[in-house]
């Protein structure tokens, strides 16, 4: 009787199965560690996405409370504004009003709603000493201070550069 758990290979084909046998066990290891270094390695990468989305929702929350401040801010210091005797406007590069004050509004007669997104010169008209096309491009006028309490509406324009992104103050120049 032979022994008992003896492990003989008799032919070709008998060889030749175990070896395509080993080949594919070793395959299937080979292959069962690639996906858990693979698997791994995503996890990782999860992990710190997690953290770069965690780092991303503290930068924005800290955006918008930097935003929140300011934004009360300049509605604060727009109040100040309001409350000053002196007509202020502001212009974009446009000359379209982009704020307008109480002042301006006692002193020309337009409210907020009214002024806003309207072109400067237009709505006040302006009276210019030269023509609007050399103020727009920054030729040097005389400066013109003038009482405008008597008649707002005659203003005359006087810059040493453009209109753009400029804030008007005008004064009455009685008490």
């Amino acid at each position: 009787m032979p022994p008992r758990g003896n492990f003989h290979l008799s032919g070709v084909a008998e060889q030749t199965g175990t070896v395509l046998y080993l080949i594919t066990g070793l395959g299937i290891s080979v292959l069962a560690g690639s996906m858990h270094r693979a698997r791994a390695r995503a996890e990782v990468s999860a992990e710190s996405a997690q953290g770069a989305e965690k780092d991303l929702r503290n930068l924005n929350l800290g955006l918008e409370t930097r935003v929140s401040e300011r934004t009360a801010k300049l509605r604060e210091q727009a109040l100040i504004l309001d409350l000053a005797n002196d007509s202020i406007f502001i212009l974009d590069d446009k000359n379209r009003i982009v704020y307008w004050n109480e002042g301006a509004q006692r002193l020309y007669g337009w409210n907020k709603q009214e002024a806003l997104g309207q072109v400067s010169y237009s709505l006040l008209a302006t009276q210019f000493p030269e023509p609007l096309d050399d103020i727009c491009r920054g030729m040097p006028i005389p400066v013109l201070v003038t009482d405008i309490s008597a008649n707002p509406s005659a203003l005359q324009a006087s810059s040493t550069a453009s209109f753009q992104n400029v804030i008007f103050l005008y004064r009455s120049l009685t008490p």
